[in-house]
């Protein structure tokens, strides 16, 4: 804390946690180097809180330290809306890699769910413009954007929470395109011609 000028008295910090009971604390503050300055070291800050000081009648304004966890992702949701004449139901994975493998055509929801309410973001698909990553209704459920599967590449992420810290993926996540080729049938067994007598029972199979 810096006063304008040496006060007469000892500089007292008064400060009260975030929760249900709010019990102010007062601890006098100790001189600093610079003129006119004090000081209370917090070595070790675990909850958030306001803070205010006070030296005889004067009363600064007050001021809160929020603490929250450094910004980390949870996990990647992929759903996968496959192409219409599939006639499937679209497919939902979530786990900790966001790996796309998915027939050419399928549109693919890319959702990032972190441990802090995500802000802001974007979603940036190789040799595509940046698409924003849209934060969902629900703070735990993280912010989604859409790309459609056309070719093999890759895409990566950052995402902004709500305390301004910023977390950018710097690898990628791969992005494998199955070509939309036509169905086609391979006779296992047999494979040859064959002769037989008129009640012989036979197994075909095919692929």
């Amino acid at each position: 804390a810096a006063m304008s000028r040496e006060p007469l008295g000892v500089p007292i910090f008064h400060y009260r946690y975030d929760g249900p009971d709010g019990k102010e604390h007062a601890v006098e503050m100790t001189k600093d180097q610079a003129r006119f300055g004090f000081k209370l070291p917090f070595p070790d800050i675990n909850e958030s809180f306001k803070y205010h000081v006070t030296v005889g009648a004067s009363r600064s304004e007050e001021f809160q330290i929020k603490v929250h966890d450094p910004l980390a992702v949870r996990g990647i949701e992929l759903t996968y809306h496959y192409p219409d004449y599939l006639q499937r139901d679209p497919r939902s994975i979530f786990g900790p890699t966001g790996d796309v493998t998915a027939l050419a055509g399928t549109r693919v929801d890319v959702r990032i769910v972190a441990n802090n309410p995500i802000q802001s973001g974007t979603l940036t698909v190789r040799d595509e413009p940046p698409v924003p990553l849209k934060p969902a209704a629900k703070p735990q459920d993280g912010a989604a954007a859409t790309f459609t599967v056309q070719k093999d590449g890759a895409y990566t992420f950052q995402i902004t929470d709500e305390y301004g810290e910023t977390f950018r993926y710097e690898d990628f996540y791969f992005v494998k395109a199955v070509p939309d080729d036509p169905p086609t049938i391979a006779m296992v067994s047999p494979k040859v011609d064959m002769t037989v007598h008129p009640l012989c029972e036979m197994t075909f199979r095919s692929e």
